[in-house]
């Protein structure tokens, strides 16, 4: 669950984000921040179909693909070796703290 939610879907306005400023305003403010190449939402779809997903499965993340894309994911270090995580989307910006140094000392 996100710690924060940018959302603009359904605003009045009809504006959306533009995924590219959102990461480079990330930049501009978080010189160290990590951004994966890519669409992310072009990604998981590769991957889901790759893994052999369900072709329904698929088809619905191409589509949110469309829908919803491009999204650019970024991650900026933070102390104790966590990292905050975002996507920029073309409605939303979901950014949340990674659990993976939580989670990974309870899995040894």
């Amino acid at each position: 669950m996100p710690v924060i939610k940018l959302n603009r879907f359904g605003d009045p306005s009809g504006a959306v984000f533009d995924p590219a400023a959102v990461v480079e305003k990330a930049r501009q403010t978080f010189p160290d921040v990590q951004v994966s190449p890519g669409d992310a939402l072009a990604a998981g779809a590769d991957r889901a179909g790759a893994a052999g997903a369900p072709e329904h499965s698929v088809r619905t993340l191409r589509r949110n693909q469309q829908d919803y894309g491009p999204a650019d994911g970024f991650e900026i270090g933070i102390d104790g070796g966590e990292t905050i995580q975002g996507r920029a989307r073309r409605y939303d910006v979901p950014i949340h703290r990674s659990l993976a140094p939580v989670i990974a000392p309870a899995l040894d």
